[in-house]
């Protein structure tokens, strides 16, 4: 496998603000009933996804955790 050219940067981490707020709503959107509210505190996840992210691999777990609980992923094409 061939290491990825230094230019072109870790998407998981670079990115604008735009997705930045998108995974933020895309998160905390799924309301208190979510199944990812029963893995971990709404408030905790709120402090992670505040803008600037801190953390931008927590914010990518998240996303990924919330697409997974909530089945979403399974219509990503529709």
């Amino acid at each position: 496998m061939l290491p990825a050219p230094a230019a072109i940067g870790d998407w998981r981490r670079d990115y604008g603000e735009e997705v930045a707020k998108f995974l933020r709503g895309y998160v905390l959107d799924h309301g208190e009933a979510s199944r990812l509210f029963g893995i971990l505190r709404r408030r905790a996840a709120e402090r992670s996804l505040r803008l600037p992210h801190a953390d931008p691999h927590a914010v990518w777990l998240l996303a990924t955790l919330a697409a997974l609980l909530s089945g979403d992923w399974l219509n990503a094409r529709g």
